[in-house]
């Protein structure tokens, strides 16, 4: 090999030994990350319900993980085939989970909490200390979107 190969061979291997130190062991690794992860979506989970809304219309929740934790986005089906977002959820510093569910272990499901007749969505999540949470949500008429669901109390 020639003079010009040995010395790219050498700067290369030198470029990646400090760049995988930097990796390894900076305080700059998080942004080393960030700048190499996109920020894309990878699907989860996908559960369809025409109950979500009380009206009968066909309802698509898809459940996300991003850099940022978990996203649900609720879309809505028209006569013509197209889905319109209805809302978006964001749960921060969340990672997936599931919970067993009629002998099913689901990401997502469709379930009427309080026994009202009105079917709620659960996510289960767990937090960065691996605490397991079941996050429920309702449509809320009023407010046109999917919101938090509480018991009422009695």
């Amino acid at each position: 090999m020639t003079r010009i190969s040995w010395f790219f061979l050498i700067f290369v291997f030198f470029i990646l030994n400090v760049g995988s130190t930097v990796i390894l062991f900076s305080p700059m690794r998080q942004g080393v990350q960030s700048w190499l992860v996109s920020e894309e979506k990878k699907l989860l989970s996908v559960v369809h319900s025409r109950d979500l809304i009380y009206d009968g219309t066909p309802i698509k929740v898809v459940k996300f993980q991003t850099l940022k934790g978990i996203v649900l986005e609720f879309y809505s089906k028209h006569q013509n085939g197209y889905h319109a977002l209805v809302t978006r959820v964001e749960i921060p510093s969340a990672k997936d989970g599931f919970f067993d569910h009629r002998g099913q272990a689901v990401q997502l499901a469709v379930v009427d909490l309080d026994g009202d007749g009105k079917m709620e969505l659960l996510s289960p999540t767990f937090n960065e200390h691996l605490q397991a949470s079941l996050n429920p949500y309702h449509y809320s008429t009023e407010a046109k979107a999917f919101i938090p669901f509480f018991f009422p109390k009695n």
